[in-house]
């Protein structure tokens, strides 16, 4: 559920389409379409699918975790559907993540990569020692799993996974890479790590690119660095977005 308090602060036409009972659909629909910036009809297109991907992974995980009311699971349901509309529109060449856990945006993203037949996804992942430590069942349950369970066999050949810190590995993959479309911050969510992760991918982002952020609630990095960058973030609930113009 979003946050109302933060989604009316931030954008009150989504608090006021969220109050006045609209179906969830379109209630996503306008998330989406706010931090795309892309118009619903364009969305639209896609939506189905979208939410089709982000059902197929809830019901994996639910069906091998058990989450005895913890709270904890997969990345959000409009930010799977942000993720996949994203890729499957923008149809990125190179797109890199960092922190993967269970694999519900890597899956999502490498889904929607799958229907444009291109694209490539890098991610950089380390067990998170904190991530257990908050979600003890959903870590139990999942003893012995590797990152990125929930990727199924048939979307592993555009997905290259790298196990590692970020601060190890992001800079001599982006590197290696030249330049990306996409970025996703989801690893560990201190200011420091977060700032860190900003500032050494955006200058391989291509203009017109984008760089998406999880849990930007945390903390003030987010927002920080997009005043130090002079991007325009569109953010609802606990995920950020920045569209690189040039």
């Amino acid at each position: 559920m979003l946050d109302k308090v933060s989604l009316a602060a931030r954008h009150p036409i989504l608090a006021l389409s969220s109050s006045l009972g609209k179906s969830e659909r379109a209630r996503l629909t306008l998330v989406a379409a706010y931090l795309t910036d892309l118009p619903v009809s364009t969305l639209s297109k896609k939506f189905d699918e979208a939410l089709q991907t982000a059902a197929i992974l809830k019901e994996r995980f639910e069906n091998t975790v058990n989450l005895s009311g913890s709270g904890a699971g997969p990345f959000s349901k409009h930010g799977l559907v942000t993720l996949y509309l994203i890729v499957r529109i923008s149809a990125p060449e190179l797109v890199v993540e960092t922190g993967v856990a269970h694999g519900s945006s890597s899956a999502c993203i490498l889904a929607a990569m799958r229907r444009n037949r291109y694209g490539m996804l890098y991610s950089i992942d380390l067990p998170n020692a904190e991530y257990r430590a908050r979600n003890s069942l959903v870590s139990d349950s999942l003893e012995g799993m590797e990152p990125g369970w929930l990727v199924s066999q048939d979307l592993r050949g555009r997905w290259k996974l790298i196990v590692g810190r970020s601060a190890d590995k992001l800079v001599p993959l982006l590197r290696d890479l030249g330049a990306i479309n996409v970025f996703i911050h989801d690893s560990e969510h201190t200011y420091e790590n977060m700032t860190f992760e900003y500032l050494a991918t955006w200058p391989f982002i291509k203009p017109g690119g984008t760089l998406i952020s999880d849990d930007v609630n945390w903390n003030g990095a987010f927002e920080d660095f997009a005043d130090r960058v002079a991007a325009n973030p569109r953010v609802v609930g606990n995920l950020g977005v920045l569209r690189k113009v040039r």
